[in-house]
């Protein structure tokens, strides 16, 4: 593997001289090399953290193009706190019972506006994502060749919370709207 020497870091005619310019173009291969596979590919954690330049919003906006991998870490993150927070208001929910029946009762009632079915329908995606993702990861970290296959392992993920999830979905919006007529 070799690196492309664009000039910008030629350093002064007494470095080039000396060879000193030289040792650092080596130290810089070496370090690219030890994060490098066998293969000469460079890992995972290397290449996911790229970032592109879009070619028209001009100098400093970047967008960010992540593996399977890290997408999958992201929402893996955002799901488990939104089911954080649900269990927070779930708790404040429950907690209403002291306050009587009819503040439990009032608090319920905004639980049967499609709003909240809405609402009550993501928190299935994210309790679905959050687990079938937490399986991807065990899958990927446990399987000695799951490294080398995140990308299959992934979509397989996302094929099974597919499948899952709409016809989950489409069952809980059809008992709201067939109920409430």
């Amino acid at each position: 593997m070799e690196l492309e020497n664009n000039g910008s870091d030629r350093g002064t005619e007494s470095e080039q001289e000396s060879g000193r310019v030289d040792s650092k173009s080596q130290k810089l291969s070496s370090d690219v090399l030890a994060a490098s596979d066998t293969t000469g590919r460079a890992s995972n954690a290397d290449t996911s953290s790229l970032s592109i330049t879009s070619q028209g919003g001009g100098p400093g906006v970047s967008l960010y193009k992540g593996r399977p991998g890290l997408w999958a870490y992201t929402l893996h993150r955002i799901t488990g706190t939104a089911i954080f927070l649900f269990l927070l208001i779930h708790i404040a929910d429950v907690a209403a019972v002291g306050w009587g029946r009819e503040a439990y009762n009032t608090i319920h009632k905004l639980y049967e506006t499609l709003f909240f079915r809405v609402l009550e329908v993501g928190l299935f995606g994210a309790l679905l994502l959050h687990a079938i993702n937490g399986v991807r990861i065990a899958i990927v970290d446990f399987w000695p060749e799951g490294a080398d296959r995140q990308e299959t392992i992934t979509a397989w993920a996302v094929l099974a919370f597919i499948v899952l999830f709409l016809p989950g979905a489409a069952w809980m919006l059809y008992n709201f709207f067939a109920t409430s007529s």
